[in-house]
């Protein structure tokens, strides 16, 4: 950090439901509304251009989230009236001074909305959740080695909820279980077949995280969707595309949804999938993408053709 992150002095504090206030307090924290960025950012003989200057002196952060009235990181909903040029000069700010931002799309705000959690207070559980998974490792009581992975957090005291870090995983796969699974022997069980793969862009200065997911229907057809999301240093690698999988696959239960109610809309031609798969390939240049994690259901040409990817 070229400097140290200016103190906030007059915040306005985001006021939700009570689940949302009660978080709050647990950790000592506030979320701060259209903060501007140099409240936040030490701009003040920093080196950066008077353009730079200028444009922070009147843009402002979404939502801040701080503790003890020192910023922790930032959260921006991208949507309508957002400009490219100027989310670059914001991006690039926090760059140089080493503070984390998020974007994400406000679809996905709706999404988790409907679990009983706002993606505000999802992002703050999962960032404090590693905090202090952090300092339990530091005081030996994990491996040194041992992952922080969303779906292994069972419990929050504060939340009425069995695996509250990880949404997705638990609700969009059981549904995926139910109307794509495979009978598993003479059992009678099913268990999903689904594929995803998560990869990270290596080239951008946004670190910016694609998902694949792709279930197949039968031996012609199947159901794909791809997301993507944008971050700055707010979790390592492997923890934001563990979390930006949750968000996809929270994405992917609307899809299911619509699938229920009418399949033909929904799914597509394999060799179809194939193809926009291939198209996909060439408009990101995936090339200058890694893969972080994945995982392949039962073999047919849309799981080659993504495996074939980071070959």
């Amino acid at each position: 950090m070229e400097k140290k992150l200016k103190k906030i002095v007059n915040f306005s504090e985001y006021k939700t439901n009570n689940i949302f206030e009660s978080f709050l307090h647990n950790y000592d924290s506030k979320v701060n509304i259209k903060m501007r960025v140099a409240d936040i950012l030490p701009i003040e003989n920093s080196g950066i251009s008077d353009d730079y200057y200028s444009y922070a002196l009147k843009s402002h952060f979404d939502f801040v989230i701080s503790q003890s009235n020192y910023p922790l990181f930032a959260v921006e909903f991208d949507g309508k009236g957002h400009n490219d040029i100027n989310d670059e000069k914001k991006d690039e700010l926090c760059k140089k001074f080493d503070f984390p931002i998020l974007r994400i799309s406000d679809a996905s705000w709706r999404s988790i909305q409907e679990n009983n959690i706002t993606l505000l207070q999802y992002i703050c559980e999962i960032y404090f959740s590693y905090e202090w998974f952090k300092d339990e490792k530091e005081k030996g009581n994990f491996n040194h080695d041992e992952p922080f992975i969303l779906e292994g957090m069972r419990e929050i005291p504060h939340i009425d909820r069995k695996f509250p870090l990880a949404p997705g995983f638990t609700s969009t796969r059981n549904k995926m279980k139910e109307i794509f699974g495979r009978e598993l022997g003479t059992s009678g069980m099913k268990f999903p077949s689904d594929s995803f793969f998560q990869f990270k862009n290596r080239n951008l200065t946004n670190d910016k995280f694609l998902t694949f997911i792709y279930v197949p229907e039968n031996d012609e057809k199947g159901v794909f969707r791809h997301y993507q999301m944008k971050s700055i240093h707010l979790f390592d690698d492997l923890i934001h595309a563990d979390f930006s999988y949750n968000l996809s696959l929270l994405k992917f239960e609307e899809v299911i949804d619509a699938y229920k109610k009418n399949p033909e809309d929904i799914s597509k031609l394999k060799t179809e999938i194939v193809e926009e798969i291939d198209l996909l390939i060439q408009k990101l240049s995936l090339s200058n993408w890694s893969l972080i994690i994945g995982s392949s259901g039962e073999k047919d040409e849309v799981v080659e053709k993504l495996e074939s990817i980071f070959q």
